[in-house]
């Protein structure tokens, strides 16, 4: 894979130019000219760059050509970006903004004509710098390689900022840094990457992911070489930002990163978050997890418009969330903790490539959603929020829905209201934590469901009898469910079924061990099967 990372750059940028979409945004920004002269430069270039990888190692002029190279790449991929900005900008403003906002639009720094001429400017000097670069290739005695002939690993433009985990009902996905720079260090030069800490000396002049060991050298000012850097992490062990002036705490040199698209602040203590977090308009992963003290986020974070990511989960303090939410249009994935009692669900509604929903922690959140459709959204978790007591489980509000956790919720109870078997989700996850009554509606789901999870329900005595519809489940997992007597009888019809864990179900636990308990033989076809204590 390290071989063909400069081709898969390659790949991706003149594969961006080409789409459809990213032609309709160029026209409207107005650069749709220069960009095909670019991508016929790009094109010229990732002819030879298989081979030249490949020879690289035995080559050292060759090693320094494709370095070049690569600087190039990473430099039209942040004008790539400029452009998705001010597409999004553009639809923001015509969608939801007053005539004084177009207004003020045409007088600001964001004019267009402006913005038009710059953009052209810098496009054709990336093409002259790799046209320049490029002649060299014939020098190198280079070979043009049928890319069908070999197999590339792409490497997506959009940034992969999340690892999630597979395991079902884990309450936060994680991301490690220094695994991402392990990660990557296999495919890039190793000066890109870099855990900086009191005893790092140079810091590399294009570096551009980065962690800190200690919160105080996060704190620090530092040199332009880290102003292009698209990862910052700060450190979870330490708190950060405590004093009485937290805006002046956070450090001026992370606002001035303008191409930084992962920002990670979690366990912070940080009370205000700069107004100037508008800057950062590459960002597309914003996560604030943890922090106990933030209890308002300025407005401009609304204008963040690139954003796919923001985590306010465990934000206990945070009294509400911020106002025109539906400005995030490009959101996919939001995680919150709030102490409002009604959710912006107006602004959630409109977030229409919204897929990921979690809320955490929400107190005083009693019921949601009602009369509120999420065209988009898949995935559902709700998480500690001890107050909630239903929501409207069904087609018309969640089409899209696949995946619903209920976590820890003591007082939410599912409806029983599904008589118009139209309106039925089609999900495939349910996640039970803590609770006790699963109401008949549930058998709706036996076409489709494929994945449930019983985790903590203390007081569960029996599995609903609706499992035994489900045709479909293929995983089964049944977690500290100490009271629980037997499974079904029946189990063995679910002929679909892959997959049984028993984990910390005593009772379970005697009478079904493989081979010797006395219900062996009702499970004994299933072909993996995990019984713990």
């Amino acid at each position: 894979m390290a071989e063909s990372f400069i081709f898969s750059i390659a790949e991706s940028l003149t594969t961006k130019i080409a789409s459809r979409a990213y032609e309709e945004a160029s026209q409207v920004v107005g650069v749709y000219d220069v960009l095909q002269d670019l991508k016929s430069s790009l094109s010229y270039v990732k002819a030879v760059l298989l081979d030249a990888e490949q020879k690289q190692e035995q080559n050292h002029e060759l090693r320094e050509w494709l370095k070049q190279i690569k600087l190039i790449f990473y430099d039209a991929e942040n004008l790539l970006d400029q452009v998705d900005c001010e597409t999004l900008r553009k639809r923001v403003v015509r969608d939801y903004g007053t005539p004084k906002d177009k207004v003020g639009r045409f007088f600001s720094s964001s004019n267009p004509l402006v913005f038009r001429y710059k953009l052209a400017l810098q496009i054709k000097d990336i093409r002259k710098r790799l046209d320049r670069v490029a002649a060299d290739r014939d020098k190198f005695g280079l070979q043009v390689i049928d890319v069908d002939r070999r197999v590339v690993h792409s490497r997506e433009m959009t940034y992969s900022h999340v690892v999630e985990s597979d395991v079902i009902g884990r309450t936060y996905y994680y991301f490690n840094i220094h695994d991402l720079v392990h990660d990557l260090a296999l495919y890039v030069a190793k000066d890109e990457c870099l855990v900086i800490s009191s005893e790092s000396q140079n810091i590399p002049k294009n570096v551009l992911h980065i962690s800190f060991f200690e919160f105080d050298m996060f704190l620090k000012s530092f040199k332009p070489s880290l102003l292009g850097v698209r990862t910052i992490a700060v450190p979870t062990e330490e708190h950060i930002g405590i004093g009485d002036n937290n805006e002046d705490l956070f450090p001026t040199w992370v606002l001035n990163c303008k191409y930084l698209r992962y920002l990670d602040l979690a366990d912070s203590t940080f009370e205000i978050l700069p107004r100037s977090i508008s800057k950062l308009k590459h960002l597309r992963y914003l996560s604030l997890r943890d922090n106990g003290r933030v209890k308002k986020l300025p407005a401009s974070i609304c204008n963040l418009q690139n954003l796919e990511e923001l985590n306010l989960s465990g934000c206990v303090e945070l009294q509400t969330l911020p106002e025109k939410l539906r400005n995030l249009i490009n959101l996919r994935r939001i995680s919150i903790t709030t102490k409002q009692f009604v959710l912006p669900e107006d602004d959630l509604a409109n977030l229409c490539l919204l897929e990921h929903l979690h809320i955490y922690e929400c107190d005083n959140l009693e019921s949601t959603f009602v009369g509120v459709k999420l065209p988009t959204l898949r995935f559902l978790w709700i998480m500690r929020c001890k107050n909630l007591k239903s929501l409207p489980l069904d087609k018309h509000h969640f089409p899209q829905l696949e995946q619903f956790v209920v976590d820890e919720c003591v007082k939410f109870e599912l409806s029983d209201g599904h008589e118009d078997m139209n309106s039925v989700l089609r999900l495939k996850t349910l996640f039970f934590c803590m609770m006790v009554n699963f109401p008949p509606s549930l058998h709706g789901y036996a076409n489709t469901l494929q994945t449930l999870v019983f985790l903590r329900c203390y007081e569960l005595e029996a599995l609903p009898e609706w499992l035994l519809n489900m045709t479909s489940l293929k995983f089964l997992h049944i977690w500290s469910c100490p009271r629980l007597l037997s499974l079904p009888s029946g189990i063995h019809c679910l002929k679909a079924l892959e997959v049984l864990r028993i984990e910390r179900c005593p009772r379970l636990y005697r009478k079904y061990q493989p081979h010797v308990g006395e219900y062996w033989h009702q499970i004994s076809h299933i072909k993996h099967i995990q019984i713990l204590q």
